[in-house]
């Protein structure tokens, strides 16, 4: 297998950015004005959000998420596939950051009627997280440009596969994460 930058890649190029996109949200949402008291246990959240991004992020840096091929040309604008890509990852980041969001309002709540309403928010906001990354991670694998890759190099194929295997260890770990968020 070439290491050298060929044409699109088997597991889109856009996963790592994603990451670095909801690492910048946990900072600009969650973490308060250094004036104001965080609540209780905010800073353990924070800590372990950012801990499992950066988790998350080092796997990406298994061969397989380098792995490009030539595809045939397709319309402007990228192939499908990119596409649904491009779309998911902003349904996640939206859904991230509405999750946050949620989960600093459930912090700051001061009356029991406001946090049952703010727990109510926070679990909705977690399945729809739940649901948001695993979209992401489906459309995150491109199976043409696997299955050309497959024909041009089948020693590929076993990398592709751990490649696969990682992404849905990614999503799981994840979903499994937003537990330890749901009131």
């Amino acid at each position: 297998m070439s290491g050298h930058k060929r044409g699109d890649h088997v597991f889109n190029h856009g996963l790592k950015q994603s990451l670095r996109d909801l690492s910048g949200h946990v900072r600009q949402v969650l973490q308060a004005d250094p004036k104001q008291k965080m609540p209780t246990g905010a800073s353990e959240r924070i800590a372990r959000l950012n801990q499992l991004i950066a988790d998350l992020d080092r796997g990406f840096q298994h061969p397989a998420f380098a792995l490009t091929v030539d595809k045939p040309k397709g319309p402007t604008g990228g192939d499908a596939n990119s596409r649904q890509f491009g779309f998911a990852k902003q349904q996640l980041v939206f859904a991230f950051t509405s999750f946050l969001t949620a989960l600093k309002r459930w912090e700051a709540a001061n009356t029991p009627a406001d946090a049952q309403a703010q727990s109510r928010h926070l679990h909705t906001a977690c399945l729809e997280l739940r649901l948001t990354v695993s979209k992401w991670a489906e459309t995150a694998f491109d199976p043409e440009a696997a299955q050309a890759l497959a024909a041009e190099e089948p020693r590929s194929v076993p990398v592709v596969k751990d490649g696969q295997k990682f992404l849905a260890k990614l999503r799981d770990d994840f979903i499994e994460a937003l537990k330890f968020y749901q009131p």
